[in-house]
């Protein structure tokens, strides 16, 4: 009964992998979408029963497919536990997340899971460069915010924007030395 379970999730791993990988290389439309259709039905099978081993690479296999797909929406319900409680999740899990909501314009949940992934692993060139690229983002328009303050005398909320954006240039300053 275990052994079954097991080649069933390995099953469904390789066949939404399979799919995937065929909805990039079809040229014809129709097809994309039936191969697109079976990599997520496959990797939302798997996530409902991931086993020890497959959790990551189901949630990784899905959010890619809707990547693929465009479904911003099903972005966002598939990042959203992440989101509420990242420190649940594991460095990979915060990354991927992060990057498929940056892709879909959510920069502050992206900003947010990537500062987590840096928390677990402070190191990590990708974590930093993904964080230090929504600081960079988020930096500019702290900047502007901080200056527009200056000049309506709001000098707490000038403070703050200035020490975010301060707190940006570190991170970039960790990525590089």
């Amino acid at each position: 009964d275990t052994v079954f379970n097991d080649v069933r999730r390995t099953i469904l791993y390789t066949l939404g992998n399979f799919a995937a990988d065929a909805a990039q290389v079809d040229t014809v439309k129709a097809n994309k979408d039936i191969y697109l259709g079976e990599a997520k039905a496959a990797f939302e099978a798997l996530q409902k029963d991931p086993g020890k081993q497959y959790a990551d690479a189901a949630r990784q296999g899905l959010t890619s497919v809707l990547r693929v797909m465009g479904d911003t929406t099903a972005i966002h319900n598939a990042c959203k536990d992440q989101v509420a409680n990242p420190s649940a999740y594991s460095f990979l899990a915060l990354v991927q997340c992060g990057v498929m909501l940056n892709d879909s314009k959510d920069l502050p949940n992206a900003t947010k899971l990537f500062q987590a992934a840096t928390t677990i692993n402070p190191y990590h060139r990708d974590g930093l460069f993904n964080f230090a690229l929504m600081q960079i983002g988020n930096g500019d328009a702290l900047f502007d915010a901080a200056r527009a303050d200056t000049n309506k005398l709001n000098w707490a909320k000038a403070a703050e924007s200035m020490a975010q954006y301060q707190d940006a240039v570190k991170t970039i300053n960790r990525l590089v030395a």
